[in-house]
């Protein structure tokens, strides 16, 4: 569940390891459990600010509270491996390469500005379908496009673009299906950006009942039925807009050849994709509150 601070210095091990519960949790029920590649998840923390109005000496006070939450992400490296176990599908190509654009970003670094191309890191995937009659094979194509970011925090500070490539090449495998999670992105930065689900909700008694779900979860999906639900998926991850979202959701409704396991995943992606689109705003407005905090102190 997820762990509410006053200060972030009060983070102990157990209360991380409490926050990544719900993750953990999600990795025990999926094929991963228990598999070659369980090693190679990872728990992607999220601290998410909001500020309370409290009583203190009877006296109002507003308070700054920091929520952690996890999410479980595949590395690269995992996905890569699973993709080459895969006998019946093999990889017949796996290349990434850096496509410079006509555009130029601003960055600082140091103090100082500089322009440098606006450059994406591009990798493509080609995979082998093989049925019991050889001559009736065929290929599977899938791209996939990462933005380089230039940032003086993280590996992006030191090695921007083997980064942007690495995370590229981790997309088309996810875009292929292999190292996907229920509730996770198919990039760890979508998964880190996506807004956890309110706590007030979360408290409620009437999402008790929400805890019973797993006994009535379906058996873990099959690569042929995530197969099935890449073109939703990449739907929803393209949306630019909340009303483009929901326009996909409606697709996804109105498809009858899903079965309740391949509804509840994609339900887990709407919601993930529905917290993307919306974290920029709120990081937006709790910046915003910050701001008039300082302005009100000085």
């Amino acid at each position: 569940m997820p762990v509410t601070l006053k200060d972030k210095s009060l983070l102990t091990p157990e209360l991380r390891l409490e926050a990544e519960a719900p993750a953990r949790a999600i990795v025990a029920g999926s094929k991963y459990a228990g598999s070659p590649y369980e090693g190679f998840i990872r728990y992607m923390e999220r601290w998410q600010n909001e500020k309370r109005t409290e009583q203190v000496n009877g006296r109002t006070s507003e308070q700054w509270y920091s929520t952690l939450t996890s999410k479980p992400y595949m590395e690269t490296a995992g996905r890569l491996a699973e993709a080459n176990d895969d006998t019946a599908r093999p990889i017949l190509a796996l290349r990434s390469w850096l496509n410079d654009t006509a555009e130029t970003l601003t960055v600082e670094h140091d103090g100082a500005t500089y322009l440098v191309p606006a450059r994406h890191a591009k990798a493509v995937l080609v995979r082998l379908i093989k049925f019991s009659d050889e001559h009736v094979n065929y290929e599977q194509v899938f791209e996939a496009d990462e933005a380089i970011r230039h940032s003086d925090k993280g590996v992006d500070a030191s090695h921007p673009l083997a980064n942007a490539q690495t995370s590229a090449i981790g997309r088309v495998l996810g875009n292929a299906g292999y190292g996907l999670l229920p509730g996770s992105s198919i990039s760890p930065a979508e998964t880190m950006a996506a807004t956890p689900q309110d706590d007030a909700s979360a408290e409620k008694p009437k999402a008790e009942p929400k805890a019973k779900a797993p006994k009535e979860k379906p058996d873990p999906l099959s690569i042929e039925e995530l197969e099935a639900l890449r073109t939703h998926l990449a739907d929803m991850h393209e949306a630019p807009t909340m009303g483009d979202l929901s326009m996909v959701g409606g697709k996804v409704a109105a498809d009858e050849t899903l079965n309740p396991g391949q509804v509840a995943y994609l339900r887990a992606a709407f919601v993930a994709r529905k917290a993307e689109l919306k974290a920029p705003q709120d990081a937006e407005a709790d910046e915003a509150a910050r701001e008039a905090d300082a302005n009100a102190a000085a």
